[in-house]
C-alpha cells in the first residue's frame, strides 16, 4: 500500500506516513490536508482469497472491532484540517465496520460531511458504478470478481 501511494503522491509532493495505535489521542501538533485511514478490520471481503478467515474470526470480533474503528475514524478526524479529505477504508463486507461506523462518527463529530455520490463520480468517473446512493464505495466478490472493499471519502467542512 505505501508504495503504491508514494507513486502517485506528485512530483514535488510531500507525504507522511505514519503507524502508530490511532485508538489513542493522535500526537500531531498540526492538521493534515489529506488523510487514509485504513482501519483493521475482519477482513470478510477477502475471504475467497483468504479462506482461513472463516477459522480465524470469532462472532464476539465485530463488536469488539466496530468500536476500536470508529474511535480511529474520530482521531483521525480531529486532525483533518479545514477543506481537507480524509478516505476511510476497510477489506470488509460488514455493515458495522463500515456505513454504521462512519454515520456514528460524522454524527457525533459535527462539521465533517460525506462526498456524494455525484461529486465522486464527476472526479472518479470511471468508478462511478461502485459508489452507491449515499456516496460509499463498495466492492462486492460476487458481483465484482474482485475482493470486497468498503470507503468513505469525508470532507472537512468546517
Amino acid at each position: 500500500m505505501v508504495r503504491l501511494v508514494r507513486e502517485r503522491i506528485p512530483t514535488g509532493g510531500s507525504l507522511h506516513m505514519v503507524r502508530l495505535d490511532a485508538r489513542a489521542g493522535l500526537p500531531f501538533g498540526c492538521m493534515f490536508d489529506k488523510i487514509l485511514l485504513d482501519v483493521p478490520c475482519s477482513g470478510t471481503g477477502t475471504l475467497a482469497r483468504n479462506p482461513e478467515i472463516k477459522w480465524r474470526l470469532q462472532p464476539s470480533d465485530l463488536p469488539r472491532l466496530a468500536p476500536a474503528q470508529e474511535e480511529m475514524l474520530t482521531n483521525a478526524l480531529a486532525v483533518l484540517a479545514p477543506g481537507g479529505r480524509l478516505v476511510y477504508s476497510t477489506c470488509s463486507l460488514e455493515p458495522e465496520e463500515n456505513e454504521q461506523g462512519v454515520e456514528s462518527a460524522l454524527q457525533a463529530a459535527g462539521g465533517f460531511r460525506l462526498l456524494t455520490a455525484a461529486e465522486l463520480a464527476a472526479e472518479f468517473p470511471g468508478l462511478a458504478p461502485l459508489f452507491d446512493a449515499r456516496g460509499f464505495f463498495r466492492t462486492r466478490p460476487d458481483l465484482h470478481s474482485m475482493d470486497g472493499f468498503f470507503a468513505a471519502v469525508i470532507l472537512r467542512t468546517a
